[in-house]
């Protein structure tokens, strides 16, 4: 049942990423509520679950997004175990340690795309790249409170 209501909080999370994510971008740079949703799972679930969990929050991405088809879902499924490592590594219990975790997501999957864009072809302004990443910091952390109380009130 808990797998149920996750894999519906996460289609709801990929519609409102779809449908009304343009009307609250800032600067023209969007959220990614994937991100918060990643951590929490690899926080509170086994291996096995966030990486299923992560490669299908990449694939919806990729439904949806103009990336080649498969890098995020390669992108989600590795950030998802690299936070289970993270979490297995280090004590993380506070709000501010889950929240530098979410900066951290933020980082590298914007580097990671950035580094799927530069082999593909395709080259952006350094400006460009640091204030797609720094407004997407602090848009999807401060939206990530949202995600976390969501989600831990479903899978009680």
């Amino acid at each position: 049942m808990r797998r149920a209501k996750l894999i519906i909080f996460f289609l709801f999370l990929w519609l409102s990423e779809i449908l009304i994510k343009d009307c609250f971008s800032i600067f023209s740079v969007k959220t990614d509520l994937f991100i918060p949703a990643l951590v929490n799972l690899g926080l509170n679930y086994s291996l096995r679950e966030v990486l299923g969990f992560g490669f299908f929050l990449g694939f919806l991405q990729d439904i949806g997004g103009s990336y080649p088809l498969g890098i995020n879902s390669l992108i989600f499924l590795s950030l998802g175990g690299l936070i289970y490592k993270i979490n297995n590594s280090f004590v993380i219990e506070t709000f501010a340690s889950k929240l530098l975790l979410v900066i951290f997501g933020v980082l590298m999957l914007n580097i990671l795309k950035s580094i799927f864009f530069y082999l593909g072809g395709f080259t952006a302004s350094i400006f460009f790249f640091f204030k797609n990443t720094a407004f997407s910091l602090l848009y999807t952390t401060a939206l990530s409170i949202i995600v976390f109380k969501t989600m831990d009130f479903l899978c009680r």
